[in-house]
Parts: structure tokens; C-alpha cells; sequence
């Protein structure tokens, strides 16, 4: 769950099927966003791939902040234990969706060993997995997952109008809208969901309004297109 209101429900299911991930050895997947599935992810549950194992590597080796893309992963039984006591001990200093993420996905420092125990199905791809270019380079490497928020942008003439010559934020923008559509960003005020949007979200494809059509990409409707023709499957 992004939502850490709910965290408390996440880990309630957690306790009742723990007698059976203890009894199994088995793995456990997480999910915390809606996305469209193009194949099958069984390395995710492969115990080679260690304790916590995620999709794609966010930076390069050297990046302080390098972290693995956390919407899709896999923990160990090992781990399962170290994340609830880590949840336990945790918790009250969770306050918003953007301290759960960097406590319990970006962090990991309630894995067992950051080095060996931490690893990916994707390397790096020259941008964080969730930018354009990197998921047409993924998508290209049979990577599995695509946000169904990506697939979008919204139809706005203002997005293409050059920065001195149109007004600081769209006339349709709505801080009701960008807070419900980006849930890391719920934490914030709408004076700073303003801000985000005119510094940084503008240029993330973020959806910012209800009264703007959202159209898909030209880009990844081509690459849809290219699966279908291939004969590959493509699941919700």
C-alpha cells in the first residue's frame, strides 16, 4: 500500500499468512501501483535473485540515491520478518506517502545487508525506469511492467507554449487533481503542489487536470502496436 493510513491492514495480512511463509520458505510480491503486465516476471520469485528483488535499478552504481524501482518486488521469507519488525519499529515516525517510500522502498534499511541481499531484473537505463526514454529502452529488453499512469499525457496547448510566454501554471490546473493522481505527493500543501508541478512535474507527464483529455503516447502506442504484431500478449 502507498497509503501509510493502511500500512496497518498490509501488515495485518502479513501475520496471518506468516506461519505458511515460514512453513514454504516462500517469497512474497508486492504491488503498489496499477499497471499493464506485457510478460510473465518469474525471477521475481526465483531465491537467486536475494533478499529484496526489484524491477530496475533507478541510477547508476554510483548515484548515493541509486534504489530499485519498488512499484513490483519480491522479498524473502528472511526478509518478510525484517520488514515487519522494521514496520514495527517504524511506524510512528510515518507520517505521509513520501516518508513510507523513503523509509520502507528507497531506504531498505531494514533488509538483512544492503550489499548482495539488494537486486534488480533491469540495469540502469540512463533514466529513472519511469521516464520516457528509459521505458522505450526497457520495453525493447522484454521489460514486464508499465504504469498505466505513463501511458498519458494530457492534450493541453499549454504544455507546448514556451515558458516566457505562457502563464506560470495551465489554465486548467487543479491542486485537487495533481494531489488524488500522485500519491507521493499528497503530504504536501497547495501552495507547494504548485510549486512541484511548476518546477518539476510539468516536465514528469504528472496529470494535473480533470477538464484536459488525456491522450496516449504516441511512442508507447507504437511500441503496443509493435507487441501486437509480434503476437505478444498483453495483460491487466
Amino acid at each position: 500500500t502507498k497509503n501509510p493510513n493502511n500500512s496497518s491492514q498490509w501488515m495485518a495480512a502479513l501475520y496471518k499468512i506468516l506461519p505458511d511463509i515460514e512453513r514454504t520458505n516462500a517469497r512474497i510480491m508486492l504491488m503498489n501501483d496499477s499497471f499493464l503486465l506485457h510478460r510473465n516476471v518469474p525471477e521475481l520469485l526465483d531465491d537467486k535473485c536475494g533478499g529484496v528483488c526489484g524491477l530496475a535499478w533507478t541510477a547508476p552504481p554510483n548515484d548515493p540515491e541509486r534504489h530499485i524501482q519498488s512499484y513490483l518486488r519480491s522479498v524473502s521469507a528472511c526478509e518478510a520478518h525484517n520488514y515487519m519488525a522494521f514496520y514495527e519499529k517504524s511506524r510512528g515516525s510515518v507520517h505521509n506517502v513520501n516518508e513510507l517510500i523513503q523509509l520502507f522502498e528507497m531506504n531498505l534499511d531494514w533488509t538483512s545487508s544492503t550489499t548482495g541481499s539488494v537486486s534488480a531484473e533491469y540495469e540502469y537505463a540512463g533514466a529513472h525506469p519511469d521516464a520516457d526514454e528509459a521505458q522505450r529502452a526497457l520495453i525493447s529488453r522484454g521489460y514486464p511492467a508499465i504504469k498505466l499512469k505513463k501511458f498519458f499525457e494530457t492534450s493541453d496547448p499549454w504544455l507546448s507554449q514556451d515558458d516566457g510566454a505562457r502563464p506560470r501554471l495551465p489554465p486548467s490546473f487543479s491542486a485537487v487533481v495533481y494531489r488524488k493522481m500522485n500519491h507521493d505527493l499528497n503530504h504536501l500543501s497547495e501552495d507547494d503542489l504548485e510549486n512541484h508541478f511548476a518546477e518539476w512535474g510539468k516536465d514528469e507527464g504528472r496529470i494535473y487536470s480533470a477538464t484536459r483529455k488525456l491522450v496516449v503516447k504516441r511512442w508507447m502506442e507504437e511500441e503496443l502496436r509493435k507487441m501486437g504484431e509480434a503476437g505478444g500478449t498483453i495483460t491487466g
